[in-house]
């Protein structure tokens, strides 16, 4: 997606080029402890690195682009960064920043390829025995070290392609998609993903017959996040305990109260350092839910801001009719429901929607008329 004719110095070719790039290298940062066991840690330092690098170049290329918004952000961000010593959102944003002026449906089709290259290459692995199956009651994990990990692998492939092909998705295309999680579910009984794509299948259903610029519509939407991450806090205050809930979801609201409610590390306004698992939360205690793992590891402040932020993209993009980029936002969300994505943007592509929708606001009258 680009918001301006003026591709910068690198021009609209090599802009994209370059982004791809920084796709790939986010995908194998993603993959550094599936496939490479060996060498992850300096594989991650290494392709951190090069991401930030060809961030700077992008940003740099698309100064012109950018609205005293976007930089507003990054400060305060920053400042969240120095405060906490955790750089996760300030380094989400300025890859997404970079990203937000491509051409995301070209860029996201290597995308596409590169993960469909490591998610057979894991599955060949896995077959001939060099990376045995692990089964966790009975769920194979395919190789990908847990079942949860093997479906999310499958699930970004589905997702963005649903998102390329939304416009000129086919019968045969639509019969694919929803098959195929059914294959994957087979072995690894994850049943957050499997839900979370029949519930994207519906929505494209839906939006076959629906403008999602009316204004019913474009409220429904956008308060989707606010939706979740309320019933998440619920979840975790009040029914933290309940024996059905916590079996169903794998006891996470239990660990999700066991976060929020820690008399030393509990919830705060400015969050936490990244490694805060490590040190405070011994044995380890799991926290599956990018909703309350944002809210607890970046702070109240922070976490209401990243909400508003996608309250506000979702609102814009209705207002544009952008069904494939709603959808693609919505199925992340869901997804996040139980998987801690949000803020990694190897699986959560939908946050370039954020820096695309805060150019909007160069122009006031154009967001008025929305109204």
């Amino acid at each position: 997606m680009r918001s301006y004719d003026n591709y910068g110095f690198l021009g609209k070719t090599n802009a994209n080029m370059i982004g791809a790039i920084l796709l790939f290298f986010l995908v194998v940062k993603y993959y550094r402890h599936i496939l490479f066991h060996s060498v992850g840690y300096p594989l991650t330092t290494i392709s951190t690195q090069i991401t930030i690098i060809i961030s700077i170049i992008l940003i740099i290329n698309d100064l012109k682009k950018y609205n005293i918004f976007h930089f507003l952000l990054l400060v305060l961000f920053f400042i969240q960064f120095k405060v906490t010593n955790n750089n996760t959102i300030i380094y989400t944003y300025t890859l997404a920043l970079a990203l937000c002026n491509r051409d995301l449906k070209k860029i996201f089709n290597v995308y596409i390829i590169i993960n469909v290259m490591f998610f057979i290459s894991c599955l060949l692995l896995n077959f001939v025995g060099i990376k045995p199956s692990g089964y966790i009651h009975g769920r194979n994990n395919l190789g990908f070290g847990n079942p949860n990990g093997a479906y999310m692998a499958f699930f970004i492939i589905w997702v963005a392609y649903l998102y390329v092909k939304f416009d000129k998705l086919d019968k045969k295309e639509f019969v694919i998609l929803t098959i195929s999680p059914l294959i994957i579910y087979i072995q690894t009984r994850t049943q957050t993903g499997l839900v979370t794509i029949f519930t994207c299948m519906i929505i494209v259903l839906i939006f076959k017959y629906i403008n999602i610029n009316k204004k019913i519509y474009k409220w429904i939407f956008s308060i989707y996040p606010i939706l979740l991450t309320t019933l998440s806090l619920v979840l975790a205050y009040k029914f933290n305990n309940h024996y059905w809930i916590n079996e169903y979801l794998s006891h996470r609201p239990y660990y999700w109260h066991k976060y929020l409610t820690n008399p030393t590390y509990g919830l705060n306004f400015v969050g936490y350092s990244s490694d805060i698992k490590r040190f405070a939360f011994m044995p380890k205690i799991p926290l599956d839910s990018g909703y309350i793992w944002t809210l607890y590891s970046t702070g109240i402040i922070s976490f209401l801001l990243i909400l508003f932020l996608y309250v506000y993209a979702l609102y814009t993009l209705c207002c544009e009719n952008k069904k494939a980029e709603v959808l693609l936002i919505l199925s992340i969300l869901t997804y996040s429901f139980a998987e801690s994505i949000i803020l990694d943007l190897a699986v959560n592509l939908s946050f370039i929607f954020i820096p695309y929708a805060i150019t909007k606001l160069r122009n006031r009258n154009k967001i008025f008329k929305y109204r």
